[in-house]
């Protein structure tokens, strides 16, 4: 039985990055999913409105896309609420996360309700199309930014026990593995490329940098061992 105690309710992905030199890649970003695979409402495609507000509160109202988009970015408050692969997620923007995770630096939060992925979890139904949705995204954003990695942070205790400091992107250090975690080439590099490549996961992404990304499991679904082995086999002592 998995331990949702903290903060049940989300499913949180982490691009880190300087905001105030890569604002524009982030916006870069949101148009690049616009144009391709993002929807802004629940009928798909784009209609150059966009629901901005609170976390995934859809009785907001809708703005002009380029004028939600430059608020959030220029403001770094509020969230802008998207949707693809049948599931809705926001994009919040800060330049620290401190006040809700053990994260102190900033750049990108992406985050899905847990509801979303509620059959997935229960293994009622097969949906992993939806996993790939969350994977998908959160590449979108590493190949614009290109941070030293990327990271989620899903509803597991096991998910929160590192805090992550500026110290670990400036030398640049992996804080400690998680379910989802994209490493640039250098630290792919560093851990040893050929372990991170053979690494007892669900899959391993080729990112377009040169950098790889691991993948647990199928399902959202992360255990405590899930992490430790992961640990062990690749020398991630935090």
């Amino acid at each position: 039985m998995m331990d949702y105690s903290h903060d049940f309710d989300f499913f949180r992905l982490i691009v880190p990055c300087n905001l105030d030199r890569q604002s524009e890649a982030v916006r870069e970003a949101i148009k690049s999913g616009l144009q391709q695979d993002w929807g802004t409402s629940w009928e798909g495609g784009s209609d150059d409105c966009i629901y901005l507000g609170s976390l995934n509160d859809h009785r907001h109202e809708r703005y002009q896309t380029t004028q939600a988009i430059d608020y959030l970015l220029e403001n770094r408050e509020g969230s802008i609420t998207l949707f693809v692969a049948d599931t809705s997620f926001t994009i919040t923007v800060n330049d620290a996360f401190s006040d809700i995770l053990p994260v102190e630096v900033g750049g990108v939060k992406l985050t899905w309700e847990r509801a979303n992925f509620r059959d997935i979890l229960l293994e009622e139904t097969d949906e992993k199309y939806k996993v790939e949705g969350v994977i998908n995204t959160v590449r979108r954003f590493y190949e614009h930014v290109q941070p030293p990695f990327a990271f989620s942070q899903l509803p597991y205790e096991w998910e929160y026990e590192v805090k992550v400091t500026q110290q670990h992107l400036d030398t640049p250090e992996l804080p400690d593995i998680y379910w989802l975690v994209f490493l640039s080439p250098e630290l792919c590099e560093d851990i040893g490329r050929s372990r991170v490549r053979s690494a007892p996961v669900w899959k391993v992404e080729d990112l377009a940098d040169g950098g790889l990304g691991l993948v647990a499991t199928n399902n959202l679904r992360y255990s405590r061992e899930h992490k430790q082995r992961l640990r062990a086999y690749l020398g991630i002592s935090p």
